[in-house]
């Protein structure tokens, strides 16, 4: 082929990845979190948040629902521009009252 060609690996079917886009995680502001099965999760509307089905968030400094700062990573779904969903349930969990910061988890694939 020439000074030029191409290669494949197959790693096989244990192989896991450690960072599946290879970009730094992003944080956003949340403006609110419902409670119940499933909670939808509000961000600041000036910016739009990048996270995409499947991924892994963590909070921090969320006040009023403070369970959910020591929960592990929880995986979202249903994304909008501005919001996403929780597969998670927040019913036991104190109400929101403000602030907080969501920020995307890298999880080994």
């Amino acid at each position: 082929m020439g000074i030029s060609g191409y290669a494949f690996l197959d790693y096989g079917p244990n192989f896991t990845v450690n960072d599946m886009n290879g970009l730094t995680t992003k944080q956003f502001l949340v403006i609110s979190i419902e409670q119940g099965e499933n909670p939808t999760v509000c961000v600041n509307d000036h910016m739009r948040h990048s996270y995409q089905d499947g991924d892994h968030v963590k909070f921090v400094e969320v006040e009023g629902m403070t369970e959910l700062n020591s929960v592990g990573p929880v995986e979202i779904f249903e994304i909008q521009e501005y919001s996403f969903k929780l597969k998670l349930n927040t019913s036991g969990f104190g109400a929101y009252t403000r602030q907080g910061i969501v920020e995307d988890v890298k999880i080994r694939k």
